[in-house]
């Protein structure tokens, strides 16, 4: 048996709750995203607490909060550096280590 809880308010506030016992965690987290309100699911055999957050995960878009400049930024690619180091000079580096960067002697 799982163990479900709903939060009906906002995840703030989190004032009114349901809980609910189901039998599998698929189960608890369809009758979680059914809901539309932020939830958390216990699995008491694993001990294992499973949220909102974790089953609706987004990819990161690269946007951050300065709060030296009180504005939102968007992050830059930069180029790896060991890129070019190694264009052309592959006999120098040894391909076992070359994510160490190491030279062989």
């Amino acid at each position: 048996m799982v163990r479900i809880t709903i939060y009906k308010g906002s995840t703030g506030k989190r004032k009114s709750t349901r809980e609910l016992m189901v039998n599998t965690v698929q189960d608890a987290i369809q009758i979680g995203q059914e809901s539309g309100h932020y939830y958390e699911i216990l699995d008491p055999s694993s001990g294992r607490i499973i949220d909102w957050n974790e089953v609706n995960i987004e990819n990161d878009d690269g946007w951050f909060y300065d709060e030296t400049e009180l504005i939102w930024k968007k992050c830059t690619v930069e180029p790896s550096g060991e890129d070019w180091l190694q264009r052309g000079l592959d006999w120098l580096f040894d391909s076992k280590k070359a994510e160490q960067g190491s030279l062989v002697f």
